[in-house]
């Protein structure tokens, strides 16, 4: 019985002792996302999400409008003796484009791209290829927050 309170009494010491902080709210971010116009695309309502979970806590007087437009593909890097498919590249793109109080433009391009060997079980490769797809976006995510919060 004494060494469970012992254990819980470590685990909450250390736990709470650690440093954690979120990652985006110890940034000083500036700026605040007014509109984003983008397609309806699974990879731009991913990002949409993220941006504004991020951003729209700030009450800043910098205020940005968002065109978003993304791409992914799917290239055949390599192929077999017989002409089948043996590595595949997942290609992401994302453009940006960014109005900064309505006066200010600035026109950024984003990219991640990973490869992928070939597999005999399609279903499988499908899931994987949705994995890789979900952490390509999330990098991209990354490097766009980092982008907009050093625009000013």
């Amino acid at each position: 019985m004494i060494n469970k309170i012992l254990l819980i009494f470590f685990i909450t010491f250390f736990s709470t002792s650690c440093g954690f902080q979120p990652i985006y709210t110890s940034k000083n971010i500036n700026i605040a996302i007014d509109n984003i116009e983008k397609e309806n695309k699974p990879i731009n309502n991913e990002i949409v999400s993220a941006l504004k979970n991020i951003f729209s806590k700030n009450n800043s007087t910098t205020k940005i409008n968002l065109k978003l437009d993304s791409n992914k593909s799917l290239v055949i890097k390599s192929k077999d003796k017989k002409g089948n498919p043996s590595i595949y590249e997942i290609q992401i793109y994302v453009n940006l484009i960014v109005v900064i109080n309505e006066q200010k433009t600035i026109n950024k391009s984003f990219a991640e791209k990973t490869s992928f060997n070939n597999d005999n079980d399609k279903f499988k490769l499908s899931q994987y290829q949705k994995e890789l797809e979900k952490i390509l976006t999330k990098k991209l995510i990354e490097n766009i927050v980092n982008f907009l919060s050093n625009v000013s």
